[in-house]
């Protein structure tokens, strides 16, 4: 039955490191997915300011009113984007969290399990020793009764 348990604490633990392995996976994809809508964020916002400089550029200078609608148009596109891509960290930001409340919970069960099979190879290590201990002591009975006959028949 020990080794029986003992199986059982092991495949506890192989599915806590699975789960816990599964959530750190999760938890990349979010860290990456948020990181790469802050870069993308960056450069729209670097488009927005090269844009708003060229419009001023223009305004100042003989310009048609067809350019200066196309650059208005086109840096509202870009202020579009840019709220999209603020919603998105913002969604990525809430999967980040959860992601990693997932991991603390799953790394939790991961140490506990991990414990409960120490603590039950700690078991039968001290029950193995018992019954060791025991066996010892009855050789030893057992030879000191030997070794006693042997003194009372000479």
């Amino acid at each position: 039955m020990t080794s029986q348990s003992k199986s059982i604490w092991d495949t506890l633990l192989l599915t806590a490191q699975r789960k816990s392995g599964a959530a750190h996976n999760i938890m990349q994809k979010a860290e990456l997915r948020r990181r790469q809508a802050m870069g993308r964020r960056e450069k729209i916002e670097q488009l927005l300011l090269e844009y708003s400089s060229r419009l001023c550029a223009l305004q100042s200078k003989d310009h048609s009113k067809a350019e200066v609608t196309n650059y208005r148009q086109f840096i509202a596109q870009l202020q579009d984007i840019h709220q999209r891509t603020d919603n998105e960290i913002k969604s990525a930001t809430l999967e980040c969290e959860r992601a990693k409340s997932l991991l603390v919970i799953a790394e939790q069960e991961r140490l506990k399990h991990q414990k409960l099979v120490k603590r039950e190879a700690q078991r039968q290590k001290k029950e193995q020793n018992n019954i060791d201990m025991k066996t010892l002591d009855a050789q030893s009975m057992i030879q000191f009764n030997i070794n006693t006959k042997t003194h009372q028949q000479r």
